[in-house]
């Protein structure tokens, strides 16, 4: 699946639209589904952009819903789906948006190949209506499906029809000449996780996504560590802080991590590990 996501990009020539900037007075807006709904919690894309241009008046609003659709389903509350779309269009037009990042497709895909054109078909109503607002559009994949082990769901029926609408919303993104991430190639590890349940992330989760784009928005590094006096050490990346630091052959005792020169940790070579 991961091929037929590539190829559809390749084919399609995509490519980012421009270089990706956050100018003085931007007004960011995230827009989707349960993704940004539980990003409140967290926060790091938000904190991440905000640090990368920190003398810059940036604003950022939440619009992000649980078990959102393109259609504005859970926002309808009590009334019809179109009750929902009307409201989140109003919504976004008092904002006055200059970027928009949009996140929808998961609760969609429990559809399955049945449900691929009419969710496509819908997603560009969507986008025809936040385009009105000239705001740069950035559109983000669900992320996959994680296997957990029983007695969860196996995932991967799911994930194959995830894959399905990732494609089409890469393939969305090339037409329409709007950025494109794939958080659909996120994957935790033995141990860490990267969601709570499967589909929705955790702490770690939301850590990876926020590194994931920024790298497809083709923003360099925020902070690099080169510290380990005595040790080799592998150059990483720190997009949040000291979020994650990769290292080898750490000698016993206590190592401390610098950022432009100031400890900001220290641990032992134990601990790192």
């Amino acid at each position: 699946m991961k091929r037929l996501i590539l190829l559809s990009l390749l084919l399609a020539g995509f490519a980012p639209a421009k270089p990706f900037e956050l100018v003085d007075g931007d007004r960011v807006v995230f827009v989707g589904n349960t993704f940004f709904e539980r990003d409140l919690r967290y926060n790091h894309l938000e904190t991440a952009l905000t640090a990368r241009w920190p003398d810059r008046g940036v604003t950022f609003r939440n619009l992000g819903w649980d078990g959102d659709t393109v259609w504005g389903d859970a926002r309808a509350e009590f009334g019809s789906p179109a009750d929902g779309f009307n409201s989140l269009s109003k919504h976004v037009a008092d904002l006055k948006p200059t970027v928009i990042f949009v996140a929808y497709g998961m609760s969609e895909s429990f559809a399955g190949p049945g449900g691929l054109s009419p969710f496509t078909q819908q997603l560009d109503k969507m986008l025809d209506m936040l385009s009105r607002t000239q705001a740069r559009l950035i559109l983000l994949s669900p992320v996959r499906h994680e296997d957990l082990g029983r007695p969860l769901p196996d995932p991967a029926e799911h994930n194959r029809h995830l894959a399905l609408y990732v494609d089409a919303i890469a393939k969305t993104a090339v037409r329409r000449n709007c950025d494109f991430v794939n958080l659909f190639d996120l994957a935790g590890s033995k141990g860490q996780p990267l969601t709570q349940n499967g589909i929705h992330l955790n702490d770690r989760g939301y850590r990876a996504a926020t590194w994931t784009i920024e790298r497809a928005l083709g923003l360099p590094p925020l902070a690099r560590v080169l510290d380990a006096p005595g040790s080799p050490v592998t150059e990483a990346t720190l997009p949040i802080g000291p979020r994650a630091v990769k290292k080898a052959g750490l000698a016993p005792g206590k190592h401390a991590l610098k950022i432009d020169g100031a400890a900001v940790c220290t641990h032992s070579a134990e601990e790192w590990a």
